[in-house]
């Protein structure tokens, strides 16, 4: 009777069995961890496709501040966008962010004091007073390098290299998305006001400006004017001498024959006493030859005679002469009118020599406009052409006139600036004339022309100059 004892396994056996059971768990290990690294991938894949779809910056940002805790293992995430300094828009878990949180404000001043080259480096920091002290700093970098933005990671735990290597895959993604979506901001804004709505109302609006700016006009410019006299008689000084007095006040009217100035009289009056005194003297000899002429019969005593004759007329035509001189001294108004005269005192004591204009006399009935157009604006002063008078006295209406001639060559007016002298005549002859020397503004009519043409005549005409066109 035999017995059947338990089995014997050689030790080769033993040694086969025992490993294949010890690498059970090892290989079942390695699939899970396989596994794993399978579904971060996919998880890795879907959220960058994610934010690739992402259309809005806001999105993006807090896309980042929740999706991404799953991927890193962060307990809380802080999305920042570089604004000159590093602002908060985005929190895990927060659909808005309330700026006066002091957690906000913390977290904004420790970027701000923290060197960006040295915490591009370190990457993660301790903050104790946080409730997840360790954090990881992830910068967002645009593709020539400028800094965008940042995402700051939180956790209670330390972050090993395999998470910096997660995060900054992550913030490649992240910077590439934000880096499209700002762009894309800047030229939208940069074209939104030509797009939907507004870009309508601004086309119509450009439309109804070229409309307007095609509307056919009248060219025309404003220069000042002053009323002027018509065929002014000219008062100027008869002989050469210094004006001791002037007897009239501008604007006066006189009659012909009125005194108007007295020149210097003291040497004329001495020269007419010498004269008369000599007139006397001659009278004299002339007496005294005509005795001895009867009582000498001899050629001597006719001779005399004939001389003291000759003597008499001579200082007689120097005693008219004088008288003339001396009654010339005071000038006479030769034709009635109103007096034109600018500065009466400027006229006591300066000398003059004859023929110098002192004064004018116009008739106030005969006037004409006087207008100083600018040397820019001399492009309507055809002979002929209309002109609107606005007077100083009465701006509310306008009498019309027309242009009678124009100076060819521009000189200096009152204000010193070059300008053409043109002259123009009233129309309405009939109504009451303006006062002589009244001011105002004329308006000069050209040919046709354009609206565009006429507001930019001037920086097109410095354009064309500047170009040398």
């Amino acid at each position: 009777m035999s017995t059947i004892g338990p089995e014997r396994v050689s030790p080769s056996e033993q040694q086969m069995h025992k490993s294949t059971v010890g690498s059970q768990p090892a290989l079942v290990a390695k699939s899970q961890s396989n596994d794993e690294h399978r579904l971060l991938l996919e998880m890795l894949l879907a959220h960058e496709a994610e934010v690739r779809r992402i259309t809005r910056l806001q999105d993006l940002y807090l896309l980042i501040a929740n999706e991404a805790r799953n991927l890193t293992g962060a307990r809380q995430i802080f999305v920042f966008r570089n604004k000159n300094v590093m602002r908060m828009t985005a929190i895990s878990g927060l659909p808005k962010l309330d700026r006066n949180a002091a957690l906000i404000g913390e977290l904004e001043g420790l970027l701000v004091g923290q060197d960006m080259a040295e915490l591009h480096e370190q990457r993660s920091f301790f903050l104790p007073s946080h409730l997840f002290p360790n954090l990881l700093w992830q910068p967002l970098l645009a593709p020539d390098g400028a800094l965008i933005g940042g995402v700051l990671l939180a956790s209670e735990r330390g972050w090993d290299e395999h998470a910096c290597a997660l995060a900054s895959e992550l913030g490649a993604s992240y910077a590439h998305g934000m880096h499209a979506l700002l762009l894309g901001q800047r030229l939208s804004h940069r074209f939104s006001w030509f797009s939907g709505k507004r870009g309508r109302l601004i086309a119509a609006a450009a439309v109804l400006c070229l409309l307007v700016l095609a509307f056919p006009m009248r060219m025309s410019v404003l220069a000042p004017m002053e009323i002027g006299a018509q065929n002014p008689f000219i008062v100027a000084a008869p002989i050469e001498g210094v004006i001791e007095d002037v007897l009239v006040q501008p604007g006066d009217k006189v009659e012909k024959g009125a005194p108007l100035v007295k020149m210097g009289g003291v040497e004329l009056r001495n020269k007419l006493r010498l004269a008369q005194e000599q007139v006397q003297v001659a009278e004299a000899r002339l007496k005294k030859a005509n005795q001895l002429a009867f009582s000498d019969a001899e050629e001597n005593g006719r001779t005399e005679l004939r001389m003291a004759m000759a003597n008499l007329n001579l200082k007689q035509s120097e005693l008219r002469y004088a008288r003339d001189l001396f009654d010339r001294s005071e000038v006479r108004a030769e034709r009635g009118g109103v007096v034109i005269l600018s500065d009466r005192q400027a006229l006591l004591g300066k000398p003059v020599v004859t023929g110098e204009r002192i004064m004018q006399i116009a008739d106030p009935e005969e006037t004409e406009l006087v207008i100083h157009v600018p040397v820019r604006d001399a492009l309507v002063l055809e002979p002929g052409a209309r002109v609107k008078a606005f007077l100083d006295s009465n701006p509310f209406s306008s009498r019309e006139a027309k242009i009678l001639y124009a100076d060819y060559q521009a000189l200096p007016d009152a204000s010193n600036q070059l300008s053409f002298r043109v002259v123009a005549a009233f129309l309405d002859q009939n109504g009451k004339m303006p006062r002589l020397g009244v001011r105002g503004t004329a308006q000069i009519y050209g040919g046709r022309t354009v609206l565009g043409i006429y507001l930019f005549r001037r920086p097109l005409t410095a354009l064309r100059q500047w170009v040398g066109l």
